[in-house]
């Protein structure tokens, strides 16, 4: 356990995350027409005594955002000390992604600075499930990107924002929730029964899943959503130790943990709010053990000085957990000068950090920005090598790497960048090495979003 700082890995009986306070509560009145969503409410509230209340109504929103600076641009968390988040309660009204919706567009001409994505999650009107794209859109189809290779899925949105502060990240200051779960977990049951292509849903990869619980009950409610069919699995994406509550979940191997896994040093420099490597590991042996699917991505791998240490480490210690697989990723989507301000420069590699510079102007129009390509496949190349002399089965794979680095390491991790297998694909049931279907040209997307008020 680490001393003297916040520590976000420790679970306690009663409130979600030890020691994390935030010093503001939004409530929407609304959430007290739902009495499942009232409930998760009142837990919530009651794990953060000291926590102001601020009640509002659904229609005084645009002056919330206005007063309080709710929607505001994020910086990275490297860049500004933005403090601990506040929560903002309100209820989902099931609506797609309409960005130009008379509420938002009104909050927006008012605040002309806010950010649009927040604006509509503080209005109820974020889509409930969003689809990634994955690629180019051509004649209504998704089809495989060169620079950037993630699958097209419907994903789980209840939350948009995390309390670890990690450096490279913008989602802090406010984390806005859906409480109303009880009605979202029934509509999803119908998401998942209009879309029987897609076998895995990622929960929330735009915050932390494990933050809310046990108080939220989100995730114990939507395994329940998957037990309704024969093939349906829940992908958790966590940073966080808070795991204890699983335990007692009867998930009946419905549930896949997911870790984002980063050395013991950079855990604890620059993601100084998350659980540390160890902690993560520990997590992830637990579920192990109580029946979880675990997977691990090394996720962002960002190359300190002694990098090649530290990740040998890392994977040593993590191989004492049975996997079902393991992906790579560098940092990115970061030009090199946001890299220099998120991160102390001096833990950074000096000849790798020399090459982001050097390849600056090449680099500036790619998602897999800063690093160029040699560095990023000279690490692969280090990890898969680590991984491989202590394990020759489990499958390793790429996180949303351009296409030419797919083909040069698809000899070597024995993946292809149609059919690999991964951390949270929208196929990617537990136990395959590899997919029997191509998901961009055999994705078949159905929606079950509400029309906004307006267009009913």
């Amino acid at each position: 356990m680490r001393s003297g700082i916040l520590t976000f890995g420790i679970y306690r009986e009663e409130t979600m995350y030890e020691s994390f306070a935030p010093p503001r509560i939004y409530v929407c009145n609304d959430i007290a027409e739902d009495p499942d969503a009232h409930e998760r409410t009142q837990r919530i509230i009651a794990a953060y005594p000291d926590s102001d209340i601020v009640r509002f109504d659904q229609q005084d929103v645009g002056d919330l955002i206005a007063c309080h600076g709710l929607a505001a641009k994020r910086p990275r968390m490297g860049v500004k000390d933005v403090g601990p988040p506040s929560l903002f309660l309100t209820v989902s009204r099931f609506t797609g992604p309409d960005e130009s919706a008379p509420e938002v567009a009104a909050v927006c001409r008012d605040v002309p600075d806010a950010d649009r994505r927040m604006v509509m999650f503080l209005l109820g009107l974020y889509p409930w499930h969003g689809v990634w794209l994955g690629g180019m859109k051509h004649e209504g189809r998704s089809e495989m990107g060169s620079d950037m290779v993630c699958r097209p899925a419907w994903r789980l949105n209840t939350m948009l924002g995390c309390p670890h502060h990690c450096v490279y990240c913008r989602f802090g200051e406010l984390i806005p929730m859906y409480v109303n779960m009880g009605e979202y977990c029934r509509r999803l049951t119908e998401l998942m029964a209009a879309n029987p292509w897609q076998t895995t849903y990622l929960y929330d990869d735009a915050s932390e899943a494990l933050f809310p619980e046990p108080a939220l009950g989100a995730i114990e409610a939507m395994i329940g959503s998957c037990k309704q069919f024969p093939d349906r699995h829940l992908v958790i994406h966590t940073k966080s130790a808070n795991v204890d509550f699983l335990r007692d979940i009867d998930h009946q191997g419905r549930c896949t943990m997911t870790w984002s896994l980063t050395s013991s040093l950079q855990s604890r420099e620059v993601e100084a709010f998350s659980a540390t490597m160890e902690e993560r590991i520990e997590a992830a042996r637990k579920c192990a053990s109580w029946g979880y699917p675990v997977r691990v991505k090394f996720k962002p791998i960002v190359p300190f000085t002694g990098w090649r240490d530290h990740a040998r480490e890392m994977i040593r210690e993590l191989m004492s957990v049975e996997l079902d697989n393991i992906s790579l990723f560098t940092i990115a989507w970061m030009d090199v000068d946001e890299l220099k301000a998120c991160f102390p420069v001096d833990l950074l590699d000096q000849d790798f950090l020399r090459a982001a510079e050097e390849a600056k102007e090449d680099m500036k129009n790619r998602s897999v920005r800063p690093y160029p390509h040699h560095v990023r496949a000279e690490i692969y190349r280090f990890y898969v090598e680590q991984i491989r002399a202590l394990n020759a089965d489990v499958p390793i794979t790429l996180c949303t790497e351009a296409l030419d680095m797919w083909e040069e390491m698809a000899p070597l991790t024995g993946q292809k960048p149609r059919t690999f297998v991964c951390g949270c694909g929208p196929m990617t049931a537990p136990g395959l090495r590899c997919l029997s279907a191509d998901p961009w040209r055999d994705v078949k997307p159905v929606s079950v979003w509400d029309e906004p008020p307006d267009k009913e």
